[in-house]
């Protein structure tokens, strides 16, 4: 989402991240280069913030505000919004949207996010984020994932292949499906795991 209103500077101890983000994992290598560009010549691109009882929150540039922390910046250029909580979301949802980086299960929460606030529905994520309905609910289904699987998928120990798979078993079967999915046979396997009654043939 990009915004041309004007921008001012802020003190970065005056600023903290925000909880609802749906970015919640960083790449520290990328951290480190995109500080290394930021030394000579400061931030380029604003960040966005909104005014917090104390100092102002992160709407969108958690990885630039970080990079400027990891740079010893004093300050970040940010745009100021007067946005509510439900606003901040779903600004976040589609910033995030428009990036290629941001892990399914992190943009599975952050639909889910909207989901919880009245008024929002699939069409209207259509609508705000761009994406398909397919590619939404294809996110959604991962949060049914136990936290066990979820946590390896979002350390990418497993591929989304394999959380797409386990996310459509039983909770209950998921934790023996995550224990198998590394087992050579596998792979030849996936086909059987969805119906229930074909967990006994890779059990």
């Amino acid at each position: 989402m990009q915004d041309s209103s004007p921008f001012q500077y802020i003190a970065i101890d005056q600023i903290s991240e925000s909880k609802t983000n749906p970015r919640q994992t960083f790449d520290q290598a990328k951290l480190e280069e995109l500080a290394a560009s930021i030394r000579p010549h400061g931030l380029i691109q604003p960040i966005v913030v909104r005014p917090k009882e104390k100092g102002f929150e992160i709407v969108a540039g958690a990885r630039r505000f970080r990079a400027c922390q990891l740079a010893e910046e004093f300050s970040v250029p940010a745009h100021i919004k007067e946005l509510n909580d439900a606003e901040a979301v779903e600004w976040q949802l589609v910033e995030n949207s428009q990036r290629v980086d941001v892990h399914p299960y992190e943009e599975a929460q952050g639909f889910q996010r909207l989901l919880d606030v009245p008024g929002y529905d699939v069409a209207a994520l259509v609508e705000k984020s761009g994406k398909s309905a397919s590619h939404i609910y294809a996110r959604l289904s991962l949060l049914q994932l136990i936290p066990t699987v979820a946590e390896a998928f979002v350390q990418e120990r497993i591929t989304a292949s394999h959380a797409n798979l386990i996310a459509r078993l039983p909770q209950e079967h998921q934790a023996i499906a995550f224990e198998n999915c590394w087992r050579k046979d596998w792979q030849d396997k996936e086909a059987h795991l969805l119906p229930a009654k074909h967990l006994s043939a890779w059990i």
